[in-house]
């Protein structure tokens, strides 16, 4: 019983200290917006989106504007399990509005993680960090779901944004010492 509270302590510990999995690097999957996440988006009341060139020049991306808070969902995506981190590319508004974004742990709790924000002209790479987020079932990976995206508009007038590529960064399982910090 001490060796399974040891190891849970010790994943625990590593995924809080931001720790890398052991074994080989990680794995990143990268998929568009638009073109892989299914055309279905949905805006709540006072956004509007569209779809503009992508921000390389290539393929789509989701443009948004901005008259108050609100969601875009899409069909839920299944992320594997492990997910270390989500990217997406983003031409920011200029203005303090903050971009989130809308996943389901392993329990089926909605979580909103969030990517920054979004004050800034040009084009940026915003991180959410998923470490913290529960995407194990009594020691069974479940992994997490991508519902879409929430933004918290800035005080003011209306502003835009424009989201492209999705990157996951998924890590391998983490390895277990048998004697963790010399538990025994």
């Amino acid at each position: 019983m001490s060796s399974l509270i040891a190891r849970i302590c010790t994943f625990l510990a590593a995924g809080l200290l931001g720790a890398e999995p052991a074994g080989p690097a990680a794995t990143m999957e990268k998929t568009s917006l638009v073109d892989s996440l299914d055309s279905g988006w949905v805006a709540s009341p006072g956004l509007s989106i569209s779809f503009v060139t992508g921000l390389d020049g290539q393929g789509k991306a989701l443009g948004v504007r901005l008259r108050q808070s609100g969601r875009m969902d899409t069909k839920p995506r299944n992320l594997k399990p492990a997910v270390l981190r989500i990217s997406v590319r983003v031409q920011g508004s200029g203005r303090r509005d903050r971009l989130f974004a809308i996943l389901q742990d392993a329990y089926g709790r909605n979580q909103l993680v969030p990517f920054g924000f979004t004050d800034f002209k040009d084009v940026r790479t915003l991180n959410a960090d998923t470490a913290t987020i529960l995407q194990l079932v009594r020691l069974e990976p479940k992994g997490l779901m991508f519902f879409g995206f929430y933004v918290e508009k800035a005080q003011g007038a209306e502003s835009s944004i424009v989201i492209d590529t999705l990157e996951i960064t998924n890590g391998l399982p983490y390895i277990f010492p048998e004697e963790p910090f010399g538990i025994r």
